[in-house]
């Protein structure tokens, strides 16, 4: 029993970006797993440079993988590591952007367009 899952673990660490992508074409839930074995560390490192709460950063990270999910196919991407990188970025971006918004809406209220109490 022990051999196999060494067995597994070999094989998983060893799959390439094809084959994950043609498992995300398969539409079997092993791609996400496979693509957070490879890339997760990856993703979370450039989620981390944007946004400063880890749970900012798991949340953008879980929302790479979904919108990953949702993409493939009928996107076929070359490289999977800069495909996810790529959505990684774009995503803490937001997140950031709607957190300054946020932020900025708790301390200025009256900057939102609301006009001013008399």
């Amino acid at each position: 029993m022990e051999q196999i899952e060494t067995k597994k673990a070999q094989l998983s660490a060893a799959m390439g970006d094809q084959q994950i992508i043609q498992l995300f074409f398969q539409r079997c839930e092993e791609a996400i797993t496979q693509t957070q074995k490879k890339y997760g560390a990856l993703c979370r490192s450039v989620a981390q440079r944007l946004l400063t709460d880890p749970r900012d950063t798991e949340e953008c990270v879980s929302d790479t993988y979904l919108r990953a999910w949702n993409a493939i196919p009928p996107e076929r991407p070359r490289c999977l590591s800069r495909y996810t990188q790529d959505i990684t970025f774009c995503a803490s971006t937001v997140m950031s952007r709607v957190s300054i918004s946020a932020l900025q809406l708790l301390h200025f209220p009256h900057s939102a367009g609301e006009s001013s109490p008399k």
